[in-house]
Formats: structure tokens, sequence, C-alpha cells
């Protein structure tokens, strides 16, 4: 996967997440919600205070603010740096040091959003949410080519 892979797949992810921030109500109903995107974004900060301390203070509750920084600096990073160039963190979970390229993190990350978002899905339809937003990458493609009315 080459670094232009790698930037489009957080374009798409920022895209993505925007859409869903645009979305999420601010009633009661939409807390759990608001904890998801809120998990996607502190997410987003741990895992580039692993190998590229950023500078910015951990996520809060206002995750809004933090997307657009978060996207500017990954992007900043993969341009930088070779997809398979490695760093070594230790896993809060179990202590034990792991040794990743930038590629493996770069698309974990898209992808753990791209998991989220399924769950902002589910949880939209639960409370009858009356606009749900197309989040999946086809739905950006085609935005992108003006393609077709995206929701």
């Amino acid at each position: 996967m080459t670094r232009q892979d790698l930037i489009e797949g957080f374009r798409y992810d920022l895209w993505a997440n925007l859409r869903w921030i645009a979305t999420i109500g601010s009633g009661a109903e939409w807390n759990p919600a608001r904890s998801v995107m809120q998990h996607v974004v502190q997410s987003q900060w741990v895992w580039l205070e692993q190998f590229s301390p950023s500078g910015f203070p951990e996520p809060t509750e206002d995750y809004e603010q933090w997307l657009e920084p978060l996207h500017q600096k990954w992007v900043a990073l993969v341009e930088g740096s070779e997809p398979a160039t490695t760093f070594s963190y230790v896993r809060t979970s179990t202590q034990e040091t792991i040794t990743r390229t930038y590629e493996e993190a770069a698309r974990h990350i898209v992808n753990h959003g791209s998991y989220h978002r399924g769950q902002l899905r589910e949880i939209a339809e639960r409370i009858g949410a009356e606009q749900i937003p197309e989040t999946d990458w086809i739905y950006w493609t085609d935005e992108l080519k003006g393609v077709g009315p995206v929701k």
C-alpha cells in the first residue's frame, strides 16, 4: 500500500466521521452515539501518541474539535514516513511490547472508524433517527465523482 492509499483512507475516514457528527443530536437518546464517537477520536489520538507525540492534550467530550487536527497530523505523519517503517509500543491490555508498521497502524485506524460507524448506524436506527448518513466507502467515492445523490 502506498502513502497516497493511506492518505486516501484518512480522507475517507474524516469525511465519514464529519457526516456522523452532523447527524448526532443533542438529546439524551444520542448519548451512546456521542460515547462511540468520543472513542473513535480518542483512539486516533492514542495511536498517534504511540509513535509521534502530537502535542495535543487528550481529547475530551468536545470530540468535534479534534477530528480535523488529528486528521492533519495523521496525514503529515503518513506523508513523512515510509509505510513499512516500524515502531514499537507497549500494549496496555497485556503489557507486551508490540512492533508494527506505520501502514498497519494507519489501516487499523481507518478500519476501526468504519467498525464504530456501523455501531452509530445501529444506535440511530434504534432511536428512530429520521436521517442516517450513508458513510460506506463507495458513497464517498460517488461523492468525489459527483455520481448520484448521497444521503
